[in-house]
């Protein structure tokens, strides 16, 4: 076989080469961006056959591969293009939801400031990894899925991103000191009260309020400086307090002991005029109780007389010196019954003051005297 002949051989086969490789451009499955970057690794073989061969093609050889290389191509383009289409929409998801995400941050600033830095601290995660929260990013595009998630932000996009996050959070700190200062305004018009009632007021309720400040100073936010200056403001004026409720606490002492010594005094006058009037009714008792004894004597005296005398007339008159005396005895003993019944019971007040003995207090008391008359007998007495 001559060189000329092996040449066309080898150009046919390179043709067919050439050939075949368009036709797997033309065939060439498209899914994926990988695919695209194997794509254009194709590409590259048919553009070095075509390199080599353009100078020896037919024309028409020529024509046909190249419009088929050309439309291979512009298929190749139109999915390159949807997918970045597609890409720059999800890369779009992403923006969006990030920036809402910030928003949120944004609008919690005033009112709750610890639920923004929360959002800000996990946006900023975010950015660290390039990749979102997929259950939040669902509540703003039902959607979304991982695939998107996957797709990476650019550096144009994060910049953009961290710009917003830092913009917001420079707001954020800006909102905190307000925060703080408003917060610490309103402890101090709450040390108002406290202080008046500290310095002039009720000095318990003063510590009360300091202790419930105490526990509220936990949900107020402020900086180191303002809470220091609260909390020792507190001290001073539990300091305070507590010196005027020991002040009060000697003045309930000093009254509740001049109170005793008052009673204590009154009860001892009290007792010194019980004792003097236990003596006195005592003594009474005792000199009633002779009387009475006399007037018994008197009256048995009389009782004899009586039935011994024989004048009707003198018997009656000294039945009526019978009646007269029996009743000074009872008038007697009815005094003394009142009398022995207070006796006994300032003796037992006496007792336990120990101002009396009790073997020396056993008053002996008269029983009532009462007159008995003899037993009336048949017998009648005569003049």
């Amino acid at each position: 076989m001559d060189t000329v002949q092996q040449s066309m051989e080898m150009l046919q086969k390179n043709v067919d080469a050439l050939r075949n490789e368009i036709s797997t451009l033309e065939n060439y499955p498209l899914h994926k961006e990988e695919d695209i970057r194997n794509y254009h690794e194709k590409v590259k073989t048919v553009n070095s056959l075509f390199r080599g061969l353009n100078p020896l093609l037919k024309k028409e050889d020529s024509v046909e591969l190249l419009a088929r290389f050309n439309a291979a191509s512009t298929r190749a383009q139109a999915f390159r293009d949807e997918l970045n289409k597609q890409k720059q929409q999800f890369i779009d998801f992403k923006m969006a939801i990030v920036k809402a995400r910030i928003n949120e941050a944004e609008l919690k600033i005033e009112e709750h400031y610890s639920e923004c830095i929360s959002i800000l601290k996990q946006v900023s995660d975010w950015l660290k990894v390039g990749k979102v929260d997929l259950k939040y990013a669902q509540t703003i595009y039902p959607e979304m899925n991982e695939i998107v998630l996957s797709v990476k932000l650019g550096i144009a996009d994060l910049d953009e991103l961290w710009a917003l996050w830092k913009s917001v959070r420079e707001k954020s700190d800006a909102g905190k000191k307000n925060i703080w200062e408003v917060n610490f305004n309103l402890c101090k018009a709450d040390l108002i009260p406290i202080d008046d009632h500290a310095k002039n007021g009720d000095p318990y309720e003063a510590t009360k309020a300091i202790m419930d400040m105490q526990k509220r100073l936990r949900d107020f936010k402020m900086s180191t400086e303002q809470a220091e200056e609260i909390k020792k403001t507190l001290n001073e004026l539990w300091e305070l307090a507590n010196v005027r409720i020991k002040e009060k606490k000697d003045i309930v002492k000093e009254e509740f002991k001049r109170k005793r010594d008052e009673f204590q005094q009154k009860k001892q006058e009290w007792l010194i005029k019980t004792k003097s009037a236990f003596d006195r009714f005592t003594n009474l008792v005792a000199k009633n109780n002779e009387v009475v004894e006399k007037a018994a004597e008197q009256v048995a005296q009389l009782i004899d007389e009586r039935d011994t005398a024989r004048s009707d007339a003198y018997k009656s008159r000294i039945q009526v010196w019978i009646d007269e005396k029996q009743t000074k005895i009872n008038d007697i003993n009815k005094t003394n019954a009142e009398l022995q019944a207070k006796i006994d019971n300032m003796k037992k007040e006496l007792l336990k003051a120990k101002m009396i003995d009790k073997e020396k207090t056993s008053v002996v008391n008269a029983a009532p005297v009462e007159v008995i008359e003899p037993a009336k007998t048949s017998e009648t007495n005569t003049d």
